[in-house]
């Protein structure tokens, strides 16, 4: 049942994509921008009485968006991806890791509309190993564990330029575990391995989780001062097949601050929650009591070269 609901939406979304190529004169009419970033941040200690770590930290940044609007027929496509590190004496460990790709297709419902049909694309995952800390052996994250990726088919609400709200009450989730030390201990919500006695793996454990349910994107970007821009996006995904109760978000923010042509500054903030990760609870004794999912949060800061392409 979950792979005929798959190929529905994957031969739904595929129809729309082909149908729109067809009508739309594919030389004309694109918008295409975009913003590189290179930070880098360093600090050195010698006989200092406070203390203090040698440190080296690099932050890379690349975004990219082409929008195809002509006639009813509008596409949008964005790129982000980003990758820092920090090194400390002779440790390394990453600041930041993301690759997302996003892809929507809209046919505005009505003339002078602000209901278009559509279909939704989003991908996210990393590019290399995450640790808990730095130095540690025992891997936490992975490329394309997790990976996920949604497809859906749904409405796009547009009232104005700043402002889009994509609802995909038909949505196929696939969460991607690729990395099997990680499968095999149910990270990320997929099917851990069965064990025998001794801890030895008899079935391993299952590679992805397939989940079908109502998926809601809304993104706000706009110059809200001279010079300072806010993107934000919000994801909501609720899973009809297991606990549709339970709400997926995933909630980012990012302020761009522009000094002067090549410098700029940014803060980016990501919120999550998913039911499907899950923490360890620890009492006062240091004992684990239990495991459950927590509101994640992430930070980062950057002041560095920027360039803006159009």
């Amino acid at each position: 049942m979950k792979k005929i609901l798959l190929l529905g939406v994957v031969m739904l979304v595929a129809s729309t994509l082909f149908s729109q190529e067809s009508e739309v004169d594919s030389t004309q009419g694109w918008t295409v921008n975009g913003i590189i970033s290179l930070n880098v941040a360093q600090s050195s200690f010698s006989n200092w009485a406070a203390g203090g770590k040698n440190s080296l930290a690099g932050n890379l940044i690349f975004g990219g968006n082409a929008i195809l609007k002509k006639n009813k027929n509008l596409w949008e496509s964005t790129l982000l991806t980003t990758y820092g590190s920090i090194r400390q004496d002779d440790a390394f460990s990453k600041t930041d890791d993301r690759l997302e790709i996003n892809s929507k297709y809209g046919y505005q419902a009505f003339k002078n509309s602000k209901w278009y049909l559509s279909s939704i694309m989003n991908f996210k995952t990393q590019y290399t190993a995450g640790y808990a800390d730095a130095g540690d052996s025992i891997k936490v994250s992975n490329f394309m564990s997790p990976g996920y990726l949604n497809l859906g088919i749904g409405v796009d609400w547009r009232p104005n330029e700043y402002i889009s709200v994509n609802i995909a009450p038909a949505n196929a989730k696939m969460i991607f575990v690729s990395d099997q030390d990680l499968a095999d201990n149910g990270d990320y919500g997929v099917d851990a391995a069965i064990l025998d006695t001794s801890g030895n793996v008899i079935t391993p454990g299952k590679n992805m989780k397939f989940k079908f349910g109502a998926y809601v994107r809304a993104e706000f970007k706009k110059e809200v001062f001279k010079n300072i821009t806010l993107y934000t996006t919000l994801d909501l995904f609720s899973n009809y097949l297991e606990n549709p109760q339970n709400i997926d978000v995933n909630w980012e923010v990012l302020l761009t601050m522009k000094i002067n042509e090549w410098l700029a500054a940014s803060i980016n903030t990501t919120l999550i929650y998913d039911s499907d990760i899950t923490f360890e609870r620890v009492n006062e004794a240091g004992e684990i009591e239990s495991f459950g999912p927590r509101t994640q949060f992430k930070e980062v800061f950057n002041l560095g070269l920027t360039f803006n392409f159009k």
